[in-house]
């Protein structure tokens, strides 16, 4: 028949009206009449994220489970399904499995054209937002080997190297040292010095591609703080 049609409108409706527990019942009906379809598994894990989001639940662990386990699901069957690897690793880096949240990013097919946002993802999931005291120097090379492999027509690769080169600079100024000499990291010295010129040089960088004169300076203020000192 055709109610779960009705059904599935409905639930796109109470989403856009953010009736979160509206909206999962609905899915939940078109699951129950099409048990074998992704599209109302992924609905429903979506729809749970939402409610973790913004609904005070008493019971956020089950909604986290469920959340976790249908976006597991529909990755696991379909590929293709690039939004449910994304909704995947959120989940697991948000209860703190980034490697975890890695690996899956990892299984996005090179062939995809999401490929490089879930390379990119992956080196955000590995700098723990700017979480100095979870790094490691494992973890900063990981995400500039990532960096690094952006192909040169990627936007926003300029963007992700000043990124990761700052994280690791804020990383050495809080007294941590890399295990062993690892020489470099993005071109860069992985020494203070050479972490403040790698940082300036893709500050300045990104300061000349920018077409907003107040963003410009910001960037250029910005470089210019983090240059190493002169003996001058």
């Amino acid at each position: 028949g055709a109610d779960w049609r009705i059904d599935w409108y409905a639930g796109n409706a109470a989403l856009l009206q953010e009736d979160y527990e509206g909206a999962f019942a609905r899915f939940d009906r078109v699951l129950q009449a099409l048990p074998g379809e992704l599209a109302p598994k992924l609905a429903l894990a979506a729809t749970a994220e939402l409610t973790l989001e913004h609904w005070e639940s008493d019971d956020p662990a089950s909604w986290r489970d469920f959340c976790e386990n249908f976006y597991r699901t529909v990755w696991r069957t379909d590929h293709s399904v690039v939004s449910a690897a994304f909704g995947l690793a959120r989940q697991l880096a948000g209860s703190g499995r980034t490697g975890d949240a890695v690996d899956v990013l990892d299984q996005v097919p090179h062939t995809s054209r999401h490929h490089n946002v879930a390379n990119m993802t992956a080196a955000l999931i590995l700098l723990r937002h700017g979480n100095i005291d979870e790094l490691t120097d494992a973890d900063l090379l990981d995400a500039a080997k990532r960096v690094s492999s952006l192909p040169a027509d990627e936007g926003r690769a300029l963007q992700m190297r000043a990124l990761v080169l700052g994280t690791a600079l804020e990383w050495i100024r809080a007294g941590r040292s890399p295990r062993r000499d690892h020489g470099r990291i993005l071109d860069s010295r992985f020494t203070e010095n050479g972490l403040r010129r790698g940082t300036e040089a893709a500050l300045r960088e990104l300061a000349r591609k920018c077409p907003e004169r107040a963003h410009r300076y910001v960037l250029v203020d910005l470089a210019n703080a983090i240059r190493p000192r002169s003996l001058i």
